[in-house]
């Protein structure tokens, strides 16, 4: 139920708010090279964003002695060269002069203009020789990879120590831009710079500046993977249950095509279902519980049952890597296990009709 406060439940609310301490975040910049998955984990957070961190943790999970389904060809642009491209262009000054000037960061119009111009100068300023070389190199050795072979174009995903971490997930607040290595149209240098500038969107600052963090710790890496042509399904899933404490079971959202299940266009819904586990069901199979159905599927589940029990089996191995691993459990046990949720993107890939993993993230 949505009420109106009174003005002591907002004094309250802003002072508490106002009262936080700030939050700086660590910066890595040691790493001068391209960074590949299996040397990566959550512990480098610091060094390519919260988003690759987690990818990396991803790309250690096995099911049934198999690797987990993620996007192929996947390696990290650490933070040192976001860095290098504000130094050696000089960009570094007109930061400052914004995060420095309470002029500005108390008038949104002024800031908003501030922050647009830095935008428009890290996207137009030339990228460094040296390091796109090496991105384009490694994109071409992967069409060597049998892993990766074919693939000519490359998604670009933004990976900030300000997202997908714990207490602040920063969902949406980025760029991800793909390129290619065959489309002029979408060089990658373009890509590449486009998502260092989405850092400082309006609405990223925003965010940022609600949450405490200090604007001059942020940072942004990359992770990169090839992308995906048309997807014949796409969803969410939460790995507990929405609605009920201590239980068995997942929520999964999903939609047909690529159509956002988290923006739908206007009157559009999805799949949205429980899938209780045989913790529940007392057998092997997983059951499902639709909640709300897609008004696009022509009255058919957008999953198939072997998808959605396949999906189920991909969500317990990612909960349990992440519960146990990264997170060290809890003393509390199962019913911290069961009440403990990951937001997990998957999809299924038109051209092979298989299910990937796309990310994950602590709620």
């Amino acid at each position: 139920m949505i009420r109106s406060a009174g003005p002591a439940e907002a004094t309250i609310f802003w002072k508490k708010t106002e009262d936080r301490k700030p939050i700086r975040l660590s910066v890595d910049t040691t790493r001068r090279q391209l960074m590949n998955m299996e040397n990566l984990g959550f512990k480098n957070v610091s060094l390519v964003g919260g988003k690759a961190a987690n990818f990396a943790e991803l790309n250690k999970i096995k099911v049934d002695k198999k690797p987990l389904p993620i996007p192929e060809g996947a390696f990290a642009i650490p933070f040192y060269f976001y860095y290098q491209h504000l130094q050696q262009n000089n960009i570094i000054p007109m930061l400052d002069s914004v995060l420095y000037d309470p002029v500005v960061l108390s008038d949104p119009k002024k800031l908003d203009s501030k922050l647009k111009q830095i935008r428009t100068i890290i996207k137009e300023a030339p990228l460094n020789k040296e390091f796109l070389q090496a991105v384009l190199q490694r994109l071409q050795a992967n069409r060597d990879d049998p892993m990766a072979a074919g693939f000519v174009n490359y998604r670009f995903r933004s990976s900030t120590n300000a997202e997908d971490v714990k207490g602040f997930n920063g969902a949406g607040l980025y760029e991800s831009k793909t390129g290619s290595l065959t489309d002029p149209t979408k060089p990658v240098e373009k890509a590449i710079k486009a998502v260092w500038a989405s850092l400082w969107d309006e609405r990223a600052f925003a965010e940022r500046q609600y949450f405490k963090i200090d604007q001059h710790s942020v940072a942004m890496g990359i992770l990169v993977h090839r992308a995906f042509g048309e997807e014949l399904s796409n969803g969410v899933a939460i790995t507990k249950h929405l609605y009920r404490d201590n239980y068995p079971a997942y929520t999964i959202n999903v939609q047909v095509g690529e159509i956002s299940v988290v923006t739908p266009p206007d009157s559009v819904t999805c799949d949205e279902a429980i899938i209780s586990l045989g913790e529940v069901t007392g057998s092997k199979n997983a059951a499902i519980e639709y909640i709300g159905r897609s008004s696009l599927s022509k009255e058919k589940p957008v999953l198939t049952n072997e998808q959605i029990a396949l999906l189920a089996r991909y969500l317990t191995a990612i909960k349990e890597h992440f519960f146990y691993k990264v997170e060290k459990g809890n003393p509390r046990g199962v019913t911290d296990f069961w009440n403990y949720g990951l937001d997990i993107e998957f999809k299924i890939d038109a051209h092979s009709g298989n299910l990937y993993i796309k990310q994950a993230r602590s709620l």
